[in-house]
């Protein structure tokens, strides 16, 4: 609960107008390591993960992300 309390505080603070909650805010977070290079070993214990396959979720998310905007670019190759 303390810790849902500090994340609306930090939404607020940051003027988002959407519920987020720690889930959320720890979803965006390793997306986000992923996202910007961080490699999927040190990922999964900065989350305490037990295993990779947790971690896996977030390489997937990214990958789509990935994939989503580079098929904006239209280029035949």
């Amino acid at each position: 609960n303390g810790a849902n309390k500090t994340v609306k505080a930090w939404v607020k603070r940051a003027g988002i107008d959407k519920k987020i909650t720690w889930h959320n805010a720890r979803h965006s977070a390793g997306t986000n390591m992923i996202l910007t290079g961080t490699d999927v070993v040190t990922a999964s214990k900065l989350l305490g993960h037990t295993t990779l396959k947790h971690t896996q979720r977030y390489v997937d998310t990214a990958r789509e992300l990935k994939e989503a905007a580079t098929s904006k670019l239209n280029i035949n190759i």
